[in-house]
């Protein structure tokens, strides 16, 4: 019996022991399993801290941006528009100065035109120039801007000139037919407009040629008109001698011929 109950005994101890080990390698198991949920928490907990003050910080934020709007002070928001306002501004205030620039440049290159246009016109009545090109000055003048005041000179010797050139077409109409009262005028009003000195020279050998042929021609007709055959015959020797033609002296020389017939009838 006593070692029956010693046997008991030791059996008993051995299960205690094998009891007590089974649970004690379960228990570091635990206790990090433990230790791990704890950190999880514990970095659970921190995160949700931050989310909270993020959050705070953002209703902060959009109360800072009402406050601002109400009470006039200067948000993120504001200061962007405001920042934009000016920069339009400056843009504007730079677009109306390159305008002003570009006016003035206009202006500048106007009265350049203007300047030059009104030396070509000097230059045209200094050169003695035809009217037509001294007109065609005067009209571009106008166009870039020149005053009449400006161009009153101009004006006044273009007048000049197409009376002169007026004068100069008479003055060799004149002279194509050779007629010595309208030659006489013609050189007169050449003189006196400026005309060439070559062309009235030209006027003038014309008429000392013209003129003897027309005093002539007027002898013949007086000689006509009294019917003496000795005035008709002294008249149609005169109109040979300054070289009139056959044609003109044709009709006088049978007046001749009749009045001498007649004279000699009557004697």
């Amino acid at each position: 019996a006593t070692a029956a109950a010693a046997a008991a005994g030791a059996a008993a101890a051995v299960v205690a022991s094998e009891a007590k080990e089974a649970k004690e390698p379960k228990t570091p198991k635990s206790a990090g399993k433990k230790k791990a949920a704890g950190k999880k928490e514990a970095a659970d907990k921190k995160k949700a801290g931050a989310k909270a003050k993020a959050g705070k910080k953002a209703a902060a934020g959009d109360d800072k941006k009402k406050g601002g709007k109400k009470l006039g002070v200067k948000g993120p928001a504001v200061n962007k528009v405001a920042s934009m306002a000016m920069m339009e501004a400056v843009e504007g205030e730079a677009e109306d100065a390159a305008a002003a620039v570009q006016l003035e440049e206009v202006a500048k290159e106007e009265e350049d035109e203007k300047a030059r246009t009104v030396r070509k016109v000097k230059a045209v009545m200094e050169s003695g120039s035809s009217p037509k090109e001294l007109e065609a000055a005067i009209q571009q003048a106008m166009a870039a801007g020149a005053t009449e005041e400006e161009l009153a000179d101009a004006q006044a010797k273009m007048k000049e000139l197409k009376s002169r050139q007026g004068d100069l077409m008479t003055l060799r109409t004149a002279i194509e037919e050779k007629d010595v009262e309208a030659l006489t005028a013609a050189i007169e009003k050449a003189e006196k407009s400026g005309v060439a000195k070559a062309e009235i020279d030209k006027a003038k050998k014309v008429l000392k040629e013209e003129t003897p042929k027309q005093e002539a021609r007027d002898a013949l007709r007086a000689a006509q008109g009294a019917g003496n055959a000795k005035t008709m015959k002294d008249a149609i020797a005169k109109a040979k001698k300054v070289g009139l033609t056959a044609d003109e002296i044709a009709a006088f020389e049978e007046l001749l011929a009749g009045a001498e017939s007649k004279e000699k009838a009557e004697k």
